[in-house]
């Protein structure tokens, strides 16, 4: 096994976002109208922000006599109607908001008519982690664009993303709410919507630009190899998408066939996938030029689950220690099975780790499993082939995004 290089350094260079640039010491002179737009630009950067949607309800609030108000009654700060259900949002990791914030008074005010968006929401102790149900005891805004956040939604049967898609509205002074949604997206039917909350759902589904399902999954569950081409997630983080993933990684057809299991079908996700998005959209008669930007978002889950430039070095490290220790007690094992070889193969030499994930869309997944055949056919698997003979075919490869690493805390 060879050397791990972390591809998001290669890609961008080591030097790190904003590190190494002159200072620019006429920009106090410019015209306010153009600080201000320049502050805007810098601001102008998708993030991933991870969240979960958890019932607030404490067993207090179950006993006889203990009432609340009707749902959909209340109003927030701005004097919208908010949902008012009993349910919380927890940061899966503490949020990166932007260095603006502590810029100036200029900067910082610039940065908050961006992240207009003030939600509430709670972060965990450790001690509070650990627990089952854990009570959170730590507010706080979180500061939220529509236009290019990502909103990571984990959440279960107890609460619905109607009463979030609502409340997010409410608490947008544009009156646009959720635009970019990554959630293992339910349907619904108008006729289980409250009816106050008909038309925000509506609008929801009339803008919003991109649904992506998340399949973050468990590294021990995939072989070696097909473990160090999936890219590794981090939480509440900016990122860029590159593109088609342009590493150049080969693996033997039959193991990528191996683990297509791995790679759900279509219409295994509600609401999500093509046919079921424009059912719903039928339903609530949306009435779109084209659906929004659906596409599966698959990483490696890892821990911690936010990482830093020098944390993501030591993490692959680390992994990759483990993977030859591991490669070596199965060696003699492999020699009495030569057919074990191929699946406890470890990472090619001076393999490329991004941190980040890979989108594929609904053509891609379903091209995955009805030419399963066809890749056995092939001489191998290359991520960034043109889909001649031993590549890849280019319906099937994944968008490769990847996070903007912060050298350090803060």
């Amino acid at each position: 096994m060879g050397d791990i290089e972390l591809f998001n350094t290669k890609y961008r260079g080591t030097t790190g976002t904003g590190n190494g640039a002159e200072a620019f010491v006429l920009f106090p002179q410019l015209p306010t109208e153009l600080r201000l737009k320049i502050w805007t630009t810098y601001l102008e950067r998708n993030r991933i922000i991870a969240i979960k949607m958890m019932d607030s309800r404490r067993p207090e609030d179950f006993a006889p006599g203990v009432t609340r108000a009707p749902s959909y009654t209340a109003k927030n700060s701005l004097g919208k109607i908010v949902s008012g259900n009993p349910y919380c949002l927890i940061s899966k990791a503490p949020p990166r908001y932007s260095t603006l914030l502590s810029v100036n008074s200029e900067a910082r005010e610039a940065a908050r008519v961006f992240y207009r968006v003030r939600f509430p929401c709670f972060r965990l102790t450790a001690r509070e982690r650990a627990k089952m149900r854990p009570r959170p005891t730590h507010p706080f805004e979180l500061y939220f664009n529509p236009e290019f956040d990502f909103l990571y939604v984990d959440y279960g049967a107890d609460v619905t993303m109607v009463d979030l898609v609502c409340d997010l509205k409410a608490y947008d002074p544009k009156d646009v709410g959720l635009l970019n949604l990554v959630a293992g997206f339910r349907a619904f039917e108008p006729a289980t919507i409250p009816p106050q909350a008909l038309q925000p759902i509506t609008d929801f589904l009339q803008n919003i630009q991109s649904l992506w399902c998340p399949k973050v999954i468990d590294p021990t569950r995939v072989s070696d190899y097909m473990s160090s081409l999936i890219p590794l997630f981090s939480a509440t983080d900016i990122f860029d998408r590159i593109g088609r993933d342009p590493r150049q990684l080969k693996m033997p057809p039959s193991l990528f066939a191996r683990q297509l299991p791995q790679f759900p079908r279509p219409r295994a996700h509600d609401g999500l996938w093509l046919d079921a998005w424009r059912c719903m959209a039928k339903s609530f008669d949306i009435h779109r030029q084209a659906p929004p930007d659906i596409a599966l978002l698959m990483a490696k889950r890892q821990s911690p689950l936010r990482f830093y430039r020098h944390c993501a070095v030591g993490y692959l490290e680390e992994a990759h220690e483990t993977q030859g220790a591991q490669s070596s007690s199965s060696r003699s094992d492999m020699l009495e099975n030569p057919t074990k070889q191929e699946a406890s193969e470890g990472p090619d030499e001076g393999v490329e780790i991004p941190v980040g994930f890979w989108l594929f869309s609904p053509e891609a997944i379903e091209s995955l499993h009805s030419d399963a055949q066809l890749m056995n056919d092939h001489g191998g698997v290359d991520f960034g082939g043109s889909g001649t003979a031993g590549n890849m075919p280019r319906s099937w490869q994944p968008q490769l995004c990847l996070f903007d690493l912060p050298n350090r805390h803060g």
